[in-house]
């Protein structure tokens, strides 16, 4: 096996043993929260949006620095990103009514966030051997598919922005802000590390109760316009208490962010509701653990009776119809799960090995174009001694067909046959290059560059002649 593809699986390895240790502190922590100075800390979900703000931040760098070049590298990015968060999220939606039975709620809800480590191929030391599907398109197509890419992700973002502020001014337009001392008594225990206790309102515009806002100086909770007992009022603060301490609400956005990335996938679009669901689900474990029998039912109560109109980045004690019925399964009769932190574990590292491996091959030219800088050959020396025919190779390097192959890639020197050749080159003394040949790849790159950013790979539609090839050399 090819040495840059064990350094990928043990990252990836090390990469999933950290998140699912982390994971499995923060499903206990999630849950049943940590006694502190006579208070609860509950862990937020991990990962927020930390992929679609990572490519987006590398595409921008790349843009100023590499200019147009740049947006094939983006556009195999993100389509290598879009296929891995496809397989990932069909089987999940497969596998989530049978997770629901067997792990915790936290677990589910994390599983549809964990997409977001893909940000860590990022990383150059993450390179593989070579990919495994060319697919041979137009520069032009591929820019044009990347614009349309970005505009709906802007349409989206956008939308789904506006959406949020206008429900947000719509609740709050005629609120009546609330005076509630259990309110400071429930956030005090609950939102430990959550900064300064948002307000509380009452709104005729919401049938449910929710928290809106990101940011703790604007994050508000809003009760609907119905009388609750003591009991009840304690349940609803307490469950929109633990969304705050757990940030529940920069969870949606994370996914938010990845639906508008990927705004063309449909199941991606089901990933954001599913998980919203699981979310709700976890929220509802750490309310009712160690609830007696009355306490869920009251819970289960408040649950049938809100009708919620969940929008933007907020989060609401209402159920959807589709998950009502197991959501209200699950609090009167929770089942013993096991945490689900080896399969978050075990995600991560089937995600960060699974993406990368397709490539585009598109525009290019001749061999004489791109090799010798469509210079004359014969200002080209082959600095191998067992060459026997040298005019002949280069001829046969001027003469082949090639296309750009985006992607840094680490050949595979020791299992795949090859050939590499270097030329003096016209110029300064000492200046050559380097051509590698491969399968159906050819490597390219300026020995008198030491950065290895300046290595080019070009696709061999025809593939290697490697008897030809191999005619040139002493057998």
């Amino acid at each position: 096996m090819d040495s840059a593809m064990i350094q990928r699986i043990i990252i990836a390895a090390m990469f999933g043993l950290v998140l699912g240790l982390i994971s499995y502190w923060s499903i206990q922590l999630g849950l049943r929260g940590r006694e502190k100075d006579g208070r609860r800390v509950y862990a937020s979900f991990s990962y927020y949006g930390a992929l679609p703000f990572v490519l987006l931040i590398l595409g921008a760098i790349s843009r100023l620095m590499l200019g147009d070049e740049a947006d094939p590298m983006l556009f195999t990015s993100l389509f290598s990103v879009a296929v891995s968060l496809t397989v990932y999220y069909v089987l999940l939606a497969l596998l989530m009514p049978w997770l629901r039975r067997r792990i915790s709620s936290w677990a589910c809800g994390a599983l549809w966030l964990v997409p977001n480590v893909l940000y860590i191929l990022a990383r150059d030391n993450m390179r593989l051997p070579a990919p495994l599907l060319v697919i041979k398109t137009s520069e032009g197509l591929m820019l044009a598919l990347l614009g349309v890419w970005f505009a709906g992700f802007l349409l989206i973002m956008a939308w789904k922005t506006a959406e949020h502020l206008l429900f947000r001014r719509r609740v709050l337009r005629n609120a009546e802000k609330l005076k509630v001392p259990l309110w400071d008594e429930v956030f005090a225990q609950v939102c430990t590390h959550s900064g300064n206790r948002p307000p509380l309102y009452r709104s005729a515009e919401v049938w449910t109760p929710l928290t809106i806002g990101l940011f703790a100086g604007a994050r508000v909770v809003v009760l609907p316009e119905r009388d609750y007992t003591d009991e009840e009022l304690r349940l609803v603060l307490t469950h929109e208490a633990v969304h705050i301490a757990r940030c529940d609400a920069a969870s949606k956005l994370a996914l938010v962010s990845v639906t508008a990335l990927f705004w063309f996938n449909p199941l991606v679009w089901l990933a954001i509701r599913r998980s919203a669901e699981d979310i709700e689900l976890s929220c509802d474990e750490a309310v009712t653990l160690g609830a007696g029998e009355a306490e869920r039912r009251r819970y289960a109560d408040l649950i049938l009776s809100s009708a919620g109109d969940e929008r933007g980045f907020t989060t609401c004690l209402s159920a959807r119809a589709s998950s009502l019925r197991y959501r209200l399964r699950q609090v009167m009769k929770p089942a013993a799960k096991r945490s689900g932190a080896l399969l978050i574990g075990l995600a991560a590292f089937f995600l960060i090995l699974g993406c990368g491996h397709i490539a585009f091959a598109y525009g290019g030219g001749t061999g004489e174009e791109l090799i010798f800088d469509g210079l004359d050959t014969s200002l080209y020396t082959v600095s191998d001694g067992s060459c026997t025919d040298p005019e002949g190779l280069k001829a046969y390097v001027a003469s082949l067909e090639l296309m750009e192959l985006n992607g840094k890639y680490d050949l595979d020197l020791d299992g795949e046959r090859h050939r590499l050749i270097v030329f003096d080159a016209p110029g300064d003394q000492g200046k050559q290059i380097y051509v590698g040949f491969y399968d159906d790849i050819v490597e390219f790159r300026p020995l008198f560059i030491s950065s290895d950013l300046w290595a080019e790979y070009y696709y061999l539609p025809a593939g290697t002649d490697w008897e030809l090839l191999d005619s040139f050399f002493e057998s």
